[in-house]
């Protein structure tokens, strides 16, 4: 197990008030279980950068005490959060049977005729980002999509589009 820091200066890419308030989370949990903190420790990272970048993975792991390994596990199982930065409109497509049989492949279809880019990929300006899903929840409205944390049902290509420019704008 890595030593944990005692100050915040050795891990600039979290900053000295996040490496407080991960200490406190993890002081919520067992000595011997200093992985029960990380999701939080991600999520915070995560909602304040728009992604996890390997410096604040690493350095999440140093303050909790935990091999970086454990840290790329995480971040690499779950699709809300991202190893790399992702575009202000980031679209995630279900993909799911609901959604397939709903009209899916022909947002994705529109996706690459529109603007040039599959699951996994981004625009050359970087503005958007596009990525499949797990079922989001929305079986019944299919297609539906994510954009950011933001869910939309029924959604046709003209209407991604719609979202897809109030996202990028930042609206």
């Amino acid at each position: 197990m890595r030593p944990v820091s005692q100050n915040g200066s050795e891990f600039p890419a979290l900053g000295a008030e996040l490496v407080a308030n991960m200490r406190e989370w993890r002081s919520h949990y067992p000595d011997d279980q200093p992985r029960a903190a990380l999701l939080m420790c991600l999520h915070e990272v995560h909602d304040r950068d728009g992604w996890i970048s390997p410096e604040a993975m690493a350095q999440i792991a140093g303050v909790l005490g935990i091999p970086p390994i454990q840290v790329e596990e995480v971040v690499s199982f779950y699709p809300l959060l991202s190893d790399r930065p992702r575009g202000k409109a980031h679209v995630r497509v279900c993909r799911t049977l609901s959604c397939a049989v709903g009209g899916m492949s022909g947002l994705l279809a529109h996706m690459k005729g529109t603007y040039g880019i599959d699951p996994g990929g981004d625009t050359d300006d970087g503005r958007v980002s596009l990525d499949t899903a797990e079922c989001i929840a929305a079986c019944g409205m299919a297609p539906a999509v994510l954009i950011g944390m933001d869910r939309h049902e029924c959604v046709t290509p003209e209407r991604l589009d719609e979202l897809i420019e109030q996202a990028a704008a930042g609206a």
